[in-house]
């Protein structure tokens, strides 16, 4: 079966890509040739659609109906407050109300910055980049292990930590900073959360699209953000 997709008038089909046997012939070879295939297709159509995407983003910022300049997402999924609609946004072949997280997190930690970008940039981003898993069409969001990749395009300092622990231990050493963090949801069937984190120069600290508020959420810990089922990966964001 040749596996297509059709996009503003234009057929992608898997054959275009990469020739393959029948599935009765298919060695292990063939069968990673074809997932390959699969990939390049879902890439193309991805980068397709970031175009349209961008242009039916801008358009909602533009008439309002998106989130304001300088303003935070405090809930991606929002769709009815003045400068915070950040539900309504598009990204890859669903809407960003159910995946943005990772987009998110990196909008907002630009923000925090003083190098802000409008939110429909920060998307663009992130499907121009294939940051996004561009096999599930958009649908499973963005690979939090790569958000690197947005973060040394805009040209800005990290570090990243794929250990909780050693994550908490360089946050202690710093007066206030600011985090990216993913974590498993609980059960970890639900998927994986990732959100900006701010600490402040009085040691407290605020979540950002952690839970999803009209505000941002104040602990005392880093620990209270990491409740799920595990930590996947964070990163300590600045600029030079």
């Amino acid at each position: 079966m040749d596996a297509c997709i059709e996009i503003d008038g234009n057929t992608y089909r898997m054959s275009d890509y990469e020739k393959k046997t029948s599935v009765d012939e298919c060695s292990i070879a063939n069968i990673i040739k074809i997932i390959n295939a699969y990939l390049a297709v879902a890439e193309t159509a991805e980068k397709i659609k970031a175009k349209s995407n961008y242009k039916y983003n801008k358009g909602l910022e533009k008439k309002g109906k998106g989130v304001g300049k300088g303003k935070y997402v405090y809930n991606q999924s929002e769709t009815n407050r003045k400068n915070y609609n950040a539900g309504n946004y598009r990204f890859g072949f669903t809407k960003f109300g159910n995946v943005g997280y990772e987009v998110a997190s990196a909008y907002n930690v630009a923000l925090a910055l003083k190098d802000s970008e409008r939110l429909s940039q920060t998307i663009y981003y992130f499907e121009a980049f294939s940051i996004e898993f561009s096999i599930a069409w958009g649908y499973f969001g963005s690979n939090p292990l790569e958000i690197n990749r947005y973060l040394k395009k805009r040209g800005f300092r990290y570090k990243k930590y794929t250990s909780f622990s050693k994550l908490s231990s360089a946050v202690k050493k710093k007066k206030s900073c600011k985090i990216i963090m993913s974590r498993w949801n609980k059960p970890a069937t639900k998927g994986l959360h990732t959100f900006y984190v701010a600490k402040s120069t009085s040691g407290n600290f605020f979540g950002f699209n952690w839970r999803y508020d009209d505000k941002s959420i104040m602990k005392k810990s880093l620990k209270s953000f990491n409740d799920g089922s595990g930590f996947i990966v964070g990163y300590i964001v600045w600029k030079d």
